[in-house]
C-alpha cells in the first residue's frame, strides 16, 4: 500500500509499505515520507490517486487553476513531472480516481463550484487523457464519490443535490451512461460512501440531515435496481453522533465494516456477523490526537480492511497504526492536509482530509 498526502502549503507527499500481509504496523514497515517535486504547483484539496492495469500508480491534485498529475514510468519506479489535465479540467475539486474492469479504462471525477460532475478517461494506460465531460442532469454537493462494480467492471457515480435526494450514474460503455436517476426516501447530507457488499452488489452509505442515524441502500441486481427504502443503523448515541467521512470497507470474508468518527473525536465501527451489530462499537483514538472525521479505507494484501485518517491536532498530524488496538505512531511530514492511496484493489477518494491507519484481523 502507498500512502498520498498534502501538507499545508501544497506540496504532495507519499510514503509505501516495506512488506505486504502484516507490515501495516510501526515505523520500521513504511519507507518514510517523500516530497514530490511541485515545479510551482500548488496542491489545494486532497490527492486522489489510482493504479492502472499495469500496476503502475498515478496521483492528480486540484489547483487553483486546472487538474495535474503525475505517473509512474514502472512500478515502484520513477515518477513523472506534473502535466496539466487542460483548460477543461480549471475549478474541479474533490477528485475521485478509479478504474473500470469492464473495459480497463481508467477514469478521473471532478465537481465544479455549480455541483456539476465532469470526468476525464484513458482508454488503456498507455492513451491520452481526454477532456474533461460533464454528466449533465443533477447537480450534487461536495461529497460525491464512484465505485466500480467488480460484477460488470463498470464504474457508478452517487451524489446528493441541495435538497437531501441521493442519485446514481452508471456508466453503461466507454464513455456512455445511464444518466442520472435519484434514491429516494431519506434526506441526506452531502457526503456518501460506496463499497461492495458480500451479494457482489454496490452499497451506498449517508447520514440524515438531523444526524440523528447512519442510512444505507443497495442494488437488487448487479447494475440494476435499487431498494424501494433506505435501512437505518442508528448512531453512537449518549450525545454522539457519526460525522460525514466515514467508510465502508470489505474483508475477506465478504462481510463489510462501517467505520467512522463521533463528534468526540473518537473512532466507532458497526459490522456484519453476518448479521449487522445494532450499536456502534467505540474504537478509540490515540492519546491526545482525536480524529479529524474524514477517512478512506484500504484493504491490506491479505484481504484486511486498514483505515487512513488525520489527527485533529494541527501541529503534529501524526500517523498511527493499529493491530490488536495497540497504535504505534508511523510518523508525519508535517500538518497534513488530506492523503489517498493505492493497493491492489482500486481506492477512489473524495478529495477529503485523510491520514490515520488502523489495520484489522479478519474477520472482525
Amino acid at each position: 500500500m502507498e500512502m498520498f498526502a498534502y501538507d499545508g502549503g501544497g506540496n504532495i507527499w507519499h510514503n509505501w509499505q516495506n512488506r505486504g500481509n502484516g507490515g501495516l504496523i510501526g515505523p520500521s514497515y513504511w519507507a518514510g515520507w517523500n516530497e514530490f517535486g511541485m515545479s510551482g504547483h500548488v496542491a489545494t484539496g486532497g490527492p486522489a490517486a489510482v493504479m492502472d492495469s499495469t500496476y503502475r500508480q498515478i496521483v492528480f491534485i486540484p489547483t487553483s487553476g486546472d487538474v495535474f498529475y503525475t505517473w509512474e514510468g514502472n512500478p515502484a519506479g520513477a515518477w513523472s513531472s506534473w502535466t496539466d489535465m487542460g483548460s477543461s479540467s480549471s475549478g474541479l475539486t474533490g477528485l475521485v480516481a478509479i478504474n473500470s474492469s469492464a473495459n480497463g479504462g481508467l477514469y478521473v471525477f471532478g465537481r465544479n463550484a455549480s455541483g456539476s460532475i465532469y470526468y476525464a478517461n484513458k482508454v488503456n494506460p498507455n492513451a491520452a487523457w481526454s477532456s474533461f465531460t460533464q454528466l449533465s442532469g443533477a447537480s450534487v454537493q461536495a461529497g460525491f464519490t464512484a465505485e466500480e462494480n467488480a460484477e460488470t467492471g463498470y464504474v457508478e457515480v452517487f451524489g446528493v443535490d441541495s435538497g437531501g435526494t441521493a442519485w446514481t450514474n452508471t456508466q453503461t460503455g466507454l464513455t456512455t451512461w445511464s444518466g442520472w436517476t435519484s434514491l429516494p426516501g431519506e434526506t441526506l447530507q452531502g457526503y456518501l460512501t460506496a463499497c461492495q457488499n458480500i451479494s457482489g452488489h454496490l452499497q451506498i452509505w449517508g447520514i440524515d440531515t438531523s444526524n440523528a442515524t447512519v442510512w444505507t441502500n443497495w442494488q437488487s441486481t448487479d447494475g440494476g435496481s435499487w431498494q424501494n427504502s433506505w435501512q437505518g443503523h442508528g448512531n453512537v448515541g449518549g450525545g454522539v453522533t457519526i460525522k460525514p467521512g466515514f467508510v465502508c470497507g470489505q474483508n475477506a470474508n465478504g462481510n463489510l465494516q462501517v467505520l467512522g468518527v463521533g463528534s468526540n473525536g473518537s473512532l466507532y465501527s458497526i459490522w456484519q456477523a453476518p448479521g449487522w451489530t445494532t450499536t456502534w462499537a467505540n474504537i478509540g483514538f490515540p492519546s491526545g490526537q482525536p480524529l479529524n472525521p474524514y477517512l478512506i479505507v484500504n484493504t491490506s494484501s491479505d484481504g484486511r480492511v486498514a483505515v487512513l485518517g488525520v489527527s485533529t491536532v494541527p501541529t503534529t498530524s501524526m500517523a498511527f497504526g493499529n493491530r490488536a488496538r495497540t497504535r504505534t505512531a508511523l510518523g508525519s511530514p508535517g500538518a497534513i492536509g488530506a492523503v489517498a492511496a493505492t493497493s491492489s484493489t482500486p481506492v477512489s477518494h473524495n478529495g477529503e482530509p485523510i491520514l490515520l491507519l488502523i489495520h484489522y484481523t479478519s474477520p472482525v
